[in-house]
């Protein structure tokens, strides 16, 4: 093997492992759930239900912007917008006395639809 093999082969490896790694701990981290890269998917309400789902998942435990930031991997400024808006729309409700989030009564208007 000449030289241009051997330095081809390892730098091949060394991004082989690097890919690996980082698909690793993309899976770690939660990131694939809400990173889409297709165009016929908006980023901002795969977020938006990936939020809603967090909260399903926390057995209705109040969150606040920095634990939702935490447990999505999401910027704490997106996730202030993002939980913001819910709120307004219902889906949300901001707890007065520590500032952290619940799921709102928009989800039972939503779901008594269904059972009907």
């Amino acid at each position: 093997m000449d030289k241009f093999s051997g330095l081809y082969w390892n730098s091949l490896k060394y991004f082989l492992k690097q890919a690996i790694l980082l698909e690793s701990l993309k899976k770690e981290w939660g990131l694939y759930h809400w990173k889409l890269k297709h165009s016929q998917y908006i980023n901002s309400i795969i977020r938006a239900t990936n939020i809603l789902e967090l909260f399903g998942s926390k057995n209705a435990v109040p969150l606040g912007i920095a634990e939702i930031s935490k447990e999505l991997g999401l910027q704490k400024t997106t996730v202030f917008n993002i939980v913001k808006t819910l709120a307004r729309q219902g889906w949300l409700v901001q707890d007065a006395p520590n500032g952290k989030y619940k799921l709102g009564s928009k989800l039972l208007m939503i779901s008594s639809a269904i059972t009907h």
